[in-house]
């Protein structure tokens, strides 16, 4: 755990994790209403039009993560690799929160995806700030 948060990056930490919560929004918006588009003028097929949103949002998520949250000047190639990974991971745990807590919690639905998300941030975050935009 030392490795995660040092001494006197707490500050430091929170700030980045504000402005990863921010990237994250901006990111869903753009994602979002790239798949309403697809679907809706472009008449694509709903997981076609999720999977380019996606991608796209992951792109948005990737520069603004890399320029305004991190600030990071890691190789483009390694971090956006090890980013793509990370964000992989963060979908794998959130996936198995959810349904683990829809099939073993016996949690609603709609608030096991809460959980999932709540996995999904903090684990692509730190995968994020540890590995794909290390300094």
């Amino acid at each position: 755990m030392s490795n995660i948060i040092k001494a006197g990056e707490a500050p430091s930490m929170f700030r980045q994790l504000v402005r990863y919560c921010l990237v994250g929004v901006i990111n869903t918006f753009v994602g979002l209403s790239i798949i309403y588009v697809a679907m809706g003028v472009f008449l694509l097929a709903p997981a076609l039009s999720n999977m380019i949103g996606f991608a796209v949002g992951i792109l948005v998520s990737y520069t603004l993560n890399r320029r305004w949250t991190f600030s990071s000047n890691a190789p483009l190639s390694r971090s956006m690799t090890i980013f793509g990974l990370v964000c992989l991971t963060g979908y794998i745990l959130n996936l198995s929160a959810v349904l683990t807590a829809i099939h073993i919690g016996g949690v609603n639905p709609y608030l096991a995806q809460l959980f999932g998300i709540s996995v999904y941030t903090v684990s692509v975050f730190l995968g994020s700030r540890q590995l794909a935009f290390r300094r």
